[in-house]
């Protein structure tokens, strides 16, 4: 079985938050602070984490479809074909 790779900083804060919520459904309103803490953390985590910036940007462009939606055609073109910068 090989070993998968360390979990970055923001894949952790989302489990740990995953993990607070469960809590929170299951014991009760007393523990909601930590889900409070966890967001925090989380929210600054993916301002420092690049890979985290990146995907959420690219999340929601994919969400937003329509004009925002960056077409996958683009990237097919042959390098002729392709517009010169």
């Amino acid at each position: 079985m090989a070993s998968q790779p360390p979990l970055s900083k923001v894949q952790r804060i989302e489990r740990a938050l995953v993990l607070a919520a469960y809590i929170v459904t299951r014991h009760g309103e007393k523990y909601a602070g930590y889900i409070d803490r966890l967001e925090a953390e989380l929210a600054e985590a993916r301002k420092v984490d690049p890979m985290a910036r990146a995907q959420a940007i690219l999340d929601r462009y994919t969400r937003a479809g329509g004009v925002n939606a960056i077409p996958t055609s683009q990237s097919r073109l042959p390098s002729s074909d392709r517009p010169s910068p």
